[in-house]
């Protein structure tokens, strides 16, 4: 996550989901949120090298939770 935020200058994200796992059955966005969190200390840094980066209340507004519960397995339809 903290490589794909340095290069989220280079990117349009429109959003991020935390989903689960093979071995975590919860889709826990918090994760995601706390990583977000330390990147507001950083963000106006790198964005004195490049506009492009985006802002972390920016990345809160498109941060979702998943669905939990299939233990990594694929959703049937």
């Amino acid at each position: 996550m903290v490589r794909f935020l340095l290069y989220a200058n280079d990117l349009e994200v429109e959003g991020l989901i935390a989903s689960s796992g093979t071995f975590a059955n919860i889709a826990n966005k918090s994760n995601i949120l706390s990583i977000l969190d330390l990147y507001d200390h950083v963000d106006e840094y790198l964005q004195s090298y490049d506009a492009r980066y985006p802002t972390a209340d920016q990345l809160h507004e498109v941060t979702w939770e998943g669905r939990s519960g299939n233990w990594g397995k694929p959703v049937e339809e």
